[in-house]
């Protein structure tokens, strides 16, 4: 109990629209990642965006050339900080995210205040992606598919509690050819899926598991 009053106070601080549940401890999934896919307001699955690609789906991986670096820190009502660092090339990404806050006021389960404590989420993850131009039993496909996945390495911080935990992203972008009708032209359509935090749980030193 008092692990999720603590959690909610945090993720109140750093604005994060969950309830406090025990997934809260894992604040650090629910906050937005990459520039260009939060200014799409989410829309952007089928985008290849540089490095930033590695967040929002990994199968676009695959369409990256040269290397490519993004960056980004942001603060949150002065409380909380939030880090992200993306290196990619083609097929390959790596990325480092950080989220913190300290002194933050604790409260037992009647609501009186106890110890000052800090929160902490560290993400470090590995995507990779391939599309049909790379995979010869797929050369012949009309259109171009490709596919990947992030696994990710999530730790947690609450005062003195720590947890540690996997999770794993999957994504697909299938690329048609251009389409003509007139002189109306589409170029370079595109969708893609993901489904994110697969399959993983966060485990505490004191014990207990948390699902992602």
């Amino acid at each position: 109990m008092r692990r999720r009053i603590i959690t909610g106070i945090v993720l109140l601080v750093v604005g994060l629209a969950v309830s406090t549940s025990g997934q809260n401890a894992l604040g650090i999934l629910d906050i937005p990642q990459g520039v260009a896919q939060i200014g799409a307001g989410g829309a952007g699955l089928s985008v290849i965006s540089g490095a930033e690609t590695l967040y929002y789906n990994p199968s676009g991986l695959s369409g990256l050339t040269g290397i490519s670096f993004s960056s980004l820190f942001s603060t949150y009502m002065g409380q909380a900080s939030y880090s992200a660092f993306a290196l990619a090339m083609r097929s390959v990404a790596i990325g480092l995210q950080t989220l913190s806050s300290g002194g933050i006021q604790g409260y037992d389960g009647n609501g009186n205040p106890t110890e000052v404590l800090s929160f902490g989420n560290t993400l470090i993850s590995l995507g990779f992606g391939a599309d049909s131009s790379q995979l010869a039993f797929l050369s012949t496909l009309p259109v171009r598919l490709a596919i990947g996945a992030q696994i990710k390495l999530v730790s947690a911080r609450f005062g003195e509690e720590h947890g540690s935990g996997f999770a794993f992203d999957l994504g697909t972008r299938i690329a048609f050819p251009d389409i003509a009708l007139g002189s109306f032209a589409v170029t370079e359509p595109a969708v893609g899926v993901t489904a994110s935090n697969l399959f993983g749980s966060l485990s505490y030193d004191g014990g207990g598991d948390e699902a992602f």
